[in-house]
């Protein structure tokens, strides 16, 4: 009984209606939201200990600001690599597996 009703579930998602498109569309929205809370919750989590240890910290500070503008500049070269792999993968220079992806 349990086989059948999931072969029929599977079924059901293969016929794209529009109930059935609203519906993946918020699942979507709810798995991305959940990794929104997470990140708010290990974000707070994070702050409460930096602020609970921060005498720790504080012969810390010189090297932390140190160490900021490196992870600032960072993110333009991961979002250049991301760009590049992104338009590979839509112009078909690169497959999307893991080896033997180029043409050559």
């Amino acid at each position: 009984m349990g086989k059948m009703r999931k072969i029929h579930l599977i079924e059901w998602f293969k016929k794209p209606t529009m109930l059935r498109i609203i519906f993946l569309i918020i699942a979507q929205a709810f798995i991305a939201l959940l990794f929104d809370v997470f990140g708010l919750g290990a974000g707070s989590i994070g702050s409460y200990t930096f602020l609970k240890y921060a005498s720790i910290f504080s012969n810390a500070s010189a090297f932390i600001i140190l160490l900021y503008p490196p992870l600032l500049s960072s993110d333009g070269g991961i979002g250049v690599l991301a760009s590049h792999l992104g338009t590979s993968l839509h112009i078909g220079s690169i497959k999307p597996s893991l080896f033997k992806n180029t043409k050559n």
